[in-house]
């Protein structure tokens, strides 16, 4: 199924349309620190402990562990010697110590989803007018900057996946004491990648998630590292330029448009004659 969304650029709107390549975000480079950021949920009991446990004992990197912290364990045997007799021992220490182990750890949720995404974050084109302008404002660099409308394919899963935010007073929760549900774990965290605090809901956003594999990694002129993954002019739909936009910026642009992307519709942004929205004026129709 196809979905059209707003793309607002604060800058580089010229290089995307020119090399066919949208930049992706690392998850560290988002602005609100609340990001990624699951909450616990689940009571911990013994039983549960000792299910953890028993699962852990699977893990190539809980061998690694038990055995860096135990130097007399120098095979698999060992461990399973050790692992017999201080079973009940680990199960009960992971007990005690469960509120400190499933408090989640900001910089540690940051850590994992910069491992396994990169992002592009859209809205969504029934956005009010008093949203508009706030959008304007805070992602297309003060009404200066550009946006783009983009028809994307919502069911796929490669090379990358779309998802509609969701907005919540409470963090995606996650229940940290039932091992066995890996698929309700897995669920749980896609939802706290795409779950945000109500306060962020007049941005009616969608986000575009890449694995880093699928993305081009390309370094800049200042050191950094940006990831990219090329798409196909025809998903183009429209250009708008902000009400502020500089003059030659909106020439080249469409310059570049009328060559690389001639069925693109071009706007620009105006003041409503009374109320506090936007309207737009054709500058070229394809």
């Amino acid at each position: 199924m196809e979905i059209e969304l707003y793309r607002y650029f604060a800058s580089h709107a010229f290089e995307t349309l020119k090399d066919k390549m949208l930049m992706l975000a690392r998850p560290s480079s988002l602005n609100d620190p609340f990001e990624f950021l699951y909450r616990s949920k689940g009571q911990i009991t013994m039983a549960k402990a000792r299910r953890y446990i028993k699962s852990r004992m699977k893990s190539e990197y809980f061998y690694r562990e038990i055995k860096r912290n135990n130097p007399a364990i120098k095979n698999k045997s060992d461990f399973k010697k050790f692992m017999r007799s201080e079973f009940e021992n680990l199960s009960r220490k992971y007990f005690d110590d469960y509120d400190t182990i499933s408090t989640p750890d900001p910089l540690l949720c940051k850590i994992m989803a910069e491992k396994h995404f990169r992002l592009s974050c859209f809205t969504s084109t029934e956005l009010l007018p008093h949203e508009e302008i706030l959008m304007w404002s805070h992602y297309a660099a003060k009404h200066t900057g550009v946006r783009l409308k983009f028809r994307l394919n919502d069911s796929i899963k490669h090379p990358y996946l779309i998802k509609k935010v969701l907005y919540s007073k409470e963090r995606a929760g996650l229940d940290l004491t039932n091992t066995a549900e890996i698929q309700e774990t897995q669920k749980t965290i896609i939802e706290s990648v795409r779950t945000k605090a109500e306060g962020w809901s007049y941005e009616k956003e969608y986000r575009l998630f890449a694995q880093p594999s699928d993305c081009k990694d390309v370094k800049g002129d200042d050191g950094e590292v940006r990831s990219f993954i090329r798409f196909k002019p025809e998903i183009i739909l429209q250009i708008d330029f902000g009400i502020n936009s500089p003059k030659r910026e909106i020439e080249r642009i469409t310059t570049l448009a009328r060559s690389e992307y001639p069925h693109v519709q071009i706007r620009k942004a105006n003041y409503h004659k009374c109320d506090y929205a936007l309207t737009y004026e054709e500058i070229y129709k394809a």
